[in-house]
C-alpha cells in the first residue's frame, strides 16, 4: 500500500446526548449500584459494551489511536443507543445482570420490539431524552478517549470499596485473567509468550512468579493508579466517588443529590429498588445471599460481626498472606482509602 496522508477519523453528530458510566473495581458493588441508577427517570437499563472497552484499553496501551479512539467510541454508543430505542440486541436473559427484566420498566423494551425504526427513533430520542447507560469493568485507568469524546455528555459514577474487603473476591478471581478462552479481558505478552491481563503490563515479567495473593494486590493497585491523578485534576463535574461502605449504610444521604447531580430525578421504583437491595443496612456485611457473591467467598455470617471485629479479622487475613511485595503496597492502599474516606465505624 502506497503511504497516503494521515487520516483522522471523527464524529461530530452525536444521538447520545446523555451518558452515563457505571464503572468500579470488580468486587466494590456495581452490581447494586446499577439496579438503583436505571431506577431513575429516562435511564436506560445498563448495557455491558465490550467493544467500547476493548477499543479504550487498546488506545490506553498504545496500540489505537487517542483520535481514532475517540470517535469509533461516539460511534459505538451511538449505535447501541439506537438500538436500545427498537429492542436490537438487548438483553431478553432473564438470570443475566444486565438483563432488561431488571429494569423497572422492563415492558416499555418489549413493546420498542414493534415500533419503527428510521427517522422515527431519532424523533423518540428527542422526545425521551434517554440517558444511555454502560457498564464497565474497572476501565478508569483507560477512560481518557470517553472522557475526552464526550466531555459535557458524560457522567462517570466510580463505585470504590475498601482494599481489605476487595482481597477475597479478587484472590478467588484472579487465577482466571488470562488463562482461559473464557476470560475476555485484553491480554498482553509477557516477553516470553505467556499472556498477562491489560493492566498487568507495567509489571508483566514478574506477573507469574508472584503468589496469588501478590497477583491481587498488585492488580488491585494498578486499576486504582488513576485516582491520584484524577483527584489533582478535580474532575467532579464529570466523575463522582461513591465508597461502598458509606453508601450502603447510609443510603438515603445519597439518592437525591446522586440523581441531581446526573440530571436526572429518584422515582417510585427507586424505593422499591432499595428495599430489595437491603438498603440501607445495619452492616456493610449484609448483602444478598447469592450463589454468585458466595462463588466469590462471601459468608452470610459475617453480617453478624461488629463492623470492628470484620475490620480486624480482614487485615489479619491480609497480614498473614502477604509478601515482602505486596505488604507495602497494601499499606499504601488501604493509607490512600482511609484518608480519603475514612472508617465506617
Amino acid at each position: 500500500m502506497v503511504a497516503g496522508p494521515r487520516i483522522k477519523l471523527i464524529r461530530n453528530d452525536h444521538l447520545t446526548k446523555n451518558l452515563l458510566v457505571l464503572d468500579g473495581l470488580t468486587g466494590t458493588g456495581k452490581t447494586m449500584m446499577s439496579s438503583i441508577l436505571q431506577s431513575f427517570d429516562r435511564v436506560e437499563n445498563g448495557r455491558f459494551i465490550y467493544d467500547l472497552e476493548y477499543v479504550s484499553i487498546s488506545s490506553y496501551l498504545g496500540a489505537h489511536r487517542s483520535d481514532s479512539a475517540q470517535s469509533l467510541l461516539d460511534l459505538i454508543i451511538d449505535w447501541k443507543l439506537y438500538d436500545n430505542l427498537i429492542s436490537r440486541e438487548v438483553n431478553f436473559r432473564p438470570t443475566d445482570l444486565s438483563t432488561i427484566f431488571k429494569h423497572p420498566s422492563w415492558f416499555e423494551y418489549i413493546r420498542r420490539l414493534f415500533q419503527d425504526d428510521g427517522a422515527s427513533v431519532m424523533e423518540r430520542i428527542e422526545t425521551i431524552n434517554p440517558i444511555m447507560m454502560i457498564i464497565t469493568h474497572q476501565l478508569m485507568l483507560a477512560m481518557d478517549p470517553l472522557m475526552q469524546q464526550f466531555r459535557n455528555r458524560i457522567k462517570i459514577v466510580e463505585m470504590v470499596r475498601h482494599p481489605y474487603y476487595l482481597l477475597d473476591h479478587w484472590i478467588a478471581s484472579v487465577d482466571l485473567f488470562a488463562t482461559t478462552s473464557r476470560d475476555f479481558t485484553v491480554w498482553v505478552d509477557d516477553g516470553k509468550g505467556a499472556p498477562v491481563p491489560w493492566f498487568a503490563q507495567e509489571w508483566r515479567d514478574s506477573y507469574w512468579s508472584l503468589s496469588k495473593f501478590d497477583r491481587a494486590v498488585l492488580s488491585i493497585e494498578s486499576l486504582s493508579k488513576h485516582r491520584k491523578k484524577w483527584k489533582s485534576l478535580k474532575i467532579r463535574e464529570t466523575t463522582l466517588i461513591i465508597p461502598f461502605e458509606h453508601f450502603v449504610l447510609r443510603t438515603d444521604d445519597y439518592l437525591a443529590d446522586l440523581a441531581e447531580w446526573i440530571g436526572t430525578s429518584t422515582t417510585k421504583h427507586t424505593r422499591r429498588i432499595c428495599r430489595k437491595q437491603n438498603l440501607p443496612r445495619s452492616n456493610i456485611n449484609a448483602g444478598l445471599n447469592k450463589s454468585i457473591y458466595r462463588r466469590y467467598k462471601y459468608n452470610d455470617a459475617d453480617k453478624h460481626l461488629s463492623h470492628e471485629k470484620s475490620y480486624m479479622q480482614k487485615k489479619a487475613f491480609a497480614e498473614s498472606q502477604q509478601s515482602s511485595i505486596s505488604g507495602p503496597v497494601l499499606q499504601r492502599l488501604v493509607n490512600d482509602y482511609e484518608d480519603e474516606f475514612g472508617l465506617w465505624f
